[in-house]
């Protein structure tokens, strides 16, 4: 819901600022809370900065095949499931 809405702008440097920034702060959110519960001795700076590189390519990559798997599935087969009647 909030990739729809951050689409929604006429902008696309803008939407990808706020949503790699929106990705980073999960993510920092959710080392912050593993450091706090679980406190692994393995997590040094390096590899937080790995992790958080990692994710980042990841995340545009996982991204831009949903959003082509959205435009694939309203143009090409959205009619040929006829979802549409199961949904009336």
């Amino acid at each position: 819901m909030l990739k729809c809405g951050i689409e929604r702008l006429n902008s696309r440097i803008a939407e990808w600022v706020i949503k790699i920034l929106v990705f980073n702060i999960s993510m920092g959110l959710m080392v912050m809370l593993s450091l706090l519960v679980l406190s692994p001795s393995g997590m040094t700076r390096p590899y937080i900065i790995a992790l958080f590189a990692i994710g980042n390519v990841t995340f545009v990559a996982y991204d831009i095949a949903l959003s082509m798997l959205v435009r694939l599935y309203l143009f090409k087969y959205r009619k040929l499931f006829k979802i549409e009647k199961l949904l009336k």
